[in-house]
């Protein structure tokens, strides 16, 4: 009932439990968080047990501002043709696809994994950077045969 309390009635003291709890979650989302996401070190895992071909499937532009070294870059729009080349230069190993935010990279996972290919979702290219800074023996560049080398 949401009548006011009469003069002769004691109103109840506001429930602070409320207010203390979201204080206490502010406080919690402020403090430092030094732990790595289970899923990027999934990822970082992956990389450094695998010895994944890995793929970037972001722009030309995008590679310019942030490249990956180890990377073949193939944009996402071209991989379909791409395809052939990239499988052979594979040869069989997975492949880890990434991009920015991890949206193309699944469009390329389901791509290669309708051919056949062991593929696992990098993301993006800042969770390959972070794995590859923790890789002790960082995977050697890798160019197809028809990239040009830069």
């Amino acid at each position: 009932d949401a009548r006011l309390p009469s003069e002769d009635q004691e109103a109840e003291a506001p429930d602070t439990g409320i207010v203390e709890q979201n204080q206490s979650q502010k406080q919690q989302a402020t403090e430092p968080v030094n732990q790595v996401p289970q899923w990027v070190d999934e990822i970082r895992r992956w990389i450094q047990s695998q010895d994944p071909l890995l793929l970037d499937v972001r722009s030309a532009f995008e590679v310019a501002m942030q490249p990956v070294p180890s990377a073949i870059h193939i944009d996402i729009n071209e991989l379909a043709n791409e395809l052939p080349k990239l499988l052979l230069t594979a040869a069989g190993r997975p492949i880890g696809p990434f991009c920015a935010h991890g949206i193309r990279s699944q469009v390329a996972v389901e791509l290669l994994e309708d051919r056949g290919c062991v593929t696992f979702n990098c993301h993006s290219s800042d969770v390959v950077q972070f794995a590859l800074s923790a890789h002790k023996g960082r995977p050697r560049r890798r160019r197809l045969a028809y990239q040009e080398s830069g």
